[in-house]
């Protein structure tokens, strides 16, 4: 079980970088950048957080 405690929070600690934009195009349309943004880090990240979900689970299951 301390594996799966180890393994959730090595997986959970990561650290989202904003990406160095004209700040033209982010004015422009700040709308379109912040979903364009966030389309990035879930697509970039979904790995972790299926591998997260499995392995919460895992854990959910052995306390009970």
């Amino acid at each position: 079980m301390l594996k799966l405690v180890k393994e959730l929070k090595q997986i959970n600690n990561f650290e989202i970088e904003l990406p160095q934009d004209d700040i033209n195009d982010i004015v422009q349309d700040p709308k379109a950048w912040a979903e364009n943004f966030a389309e990035n880090i879930i697509i970039k990240f979904i790995p972790n957080f299926l591998k997260s979900k499995k392995l919460g689970k895992e854990l959910a299951e052995r306390l009970k």
